[in-house]
Order: C-alpha cells, then structure tokens, then sequence
C-alpha cells in the first residue's frame, strides 16, 4: 500500500445514541437514526474509544518454553466514552439503567440495589475531517463500568461510563461508512 495522506482521517465530531435492545438499527451510514435511541450530547475531549480484543490460550509443551499453539479462548469488544450533559437520559443511563421521574415539577431517581438488566443498544456515529459518516452499531451491549462522578468546583460532571458488547445470533457489531476509502474493489 501507497502512503496516502487523504486517507489519514480525523474524527473531529460524533454522536452517541443508546437505546433499548431490539430498537430497529440502521443498516447504512447515513440512514434516519430509530426514535427509539436517544442521543447523549456532549461526549468530553477524549472522544469514544473502542477496545476489540481477543484472548487466546497458549498450548504449552514439555519441550518448549514458548507457546506451540494458541486457541482461541474470548473475544471482547467494549465502547468508553465520558458524557459531559446533566439531564434525565445521562443520569439514568449512568445510575444503573434508572429512570428520572418527575415528582410534582422536581426530578426522583431512585438508585435500586438490584437494578436488573444493564443492556442497551447503541449506535456511535462520526463524521470525519473529509465529511464522511461512518456508523458502530451495536445490537446488544451491557452497562459494564462507570467512572467515579466527582463533583468539583473547577471541572464539569463527567458521567465515564463503558459497554461491553454481547453477542446476538453470531454478531458483536456492524460498521457502516460512506467513506469511499473503505470500499474494496469489486
């Protein structure tokens, strides 16, 4: 492969949507986004991270101080991101996968000691530096990990939380782009 510096892309906007699993996701980069997911906001400076990783299993011999063979033991895929917006969707997402009511014009969450099913889908979306859309969608992750809230004078409220990605039917995820880049030749 050639050095080609257009195809060295920055990821300078985005979005971040969670929903419940079963939401009809959406199939290409660009298509309408299902009123069923509900958009985060703002994101902090880091952006999203995802993390795939596998775990192998090293198959060891008697006469050999490395490996012979590796297997294949898991496979992980996990999406962090840190939400910067105080409002009823970033608060419930991060406490446990509450609901905020509203109780006579003033907002009740009540944080449950078995809060049950910490699955949502998800969709992140990016539009790089050569306005190309491309899209991780994923059918079923679970709330894994959750940053300590600190409350500080001089910083923001910084809701870090991290999914895990589950399989469903064979599939962790789908991506989907318009960027030309990434289209193979036919």
């Amino acid at each position: 492969m050639a050095n080609n510096a257009n195809q060295v892309r920055l990821a300078p906007r985005g979005k971040v949507y969670v929903g419940p699993t079963g939401t009809v996701l959406p199939t290409n980069a660009t298509m309408a986004i299902d009123a069923g997911f509900k958009e985060l906001g703002y994101i902090d400076e880091q952006g999203v991270s995802m993390t795939p990783d596998v775990g192998l299993k090293d198959i060891m011999m008697w006469q050999s101080a490395s490996a012979v063979k590796t297997t294949l033991d898991t496979v992980k895929f996990s999406i962090k991101f840190n939400m910067g917006q105080v409002n009823f969707t970033t608060w419930g997402l991060y406490f446990f996968n509450t609901t905020v009511v509203n109780v006579f014009g003033g907002a009740s969450l009540t944080i449950p000691s078995d809060p049950g099913s910490q699955e949502r889908a998800a969709v992140i979306e990016w539009t790089d530096d050569e306005e190309d859309v491309s899209r991780l969608v994923i059918p079923t992750a679970v709330l894994d990990k959750r940053d300590a809230l600190k409350l500080v004078r001089k910083d923001a409220q910084i809701l870090g939380v991290e999914l895990r990605v589950l399989d469903t039917s064979g599939t962790l995820a789908y991506i989907y782009s318009d960027n030309p880049d990434m289209v193979p030749a036919s």
